[in-house]
């Protein structure tokens, strides 16, 4: 597996269409079953803001990915290649953003 740049997890959010919510999960969980299986140890996760109102109807999602040996360049474009195969079903863009985990020192 090419090296990590120590990103622990990818963020992918955007908007649905009315239209497109229904049958959105089983179509993302039919790429999240395909990357998982290409990529061994991928976690997969999809979210769907509460409490929002929009005039369009429109409604907005998350997806998160991660790997416990971190998401490297290679992976993170895998992702984003797959979800890109969706754009028909979604309306704007995608919008992505990467943590990193950050060592904190807590007690209990």
């Amino acid at each position: 597996m090419p090296e990590c740049n120590d990103l622990s997890a990818l963020f992918v959010y955007y908007r649905l269409p009315p239209s497109s919510v229904p049958d959105w999960p089983v179509r993302v969980a039919a790429v999240h079953r395909r990357l998982c299986g290409q990529w061994q140890g991928l976690h997969c996760r999809l979210m769907q803001r509460r409490d929002e109102s929009r005039a369009d109807g429109s409604s907005t999602w998350m997806e998160v990915f991660e790997h416990p040996a971190g998401l490297h360049a290679e992976l993170q474009q895998s992702v984003i290649d797959a979800l890109e195969e969706l754009d028909d079903w979604r309306s704007g863009e995608l919008h992505v953003e990467r943590f990193t985990d950050v060592a904190t020192d807590i007690s209990t």
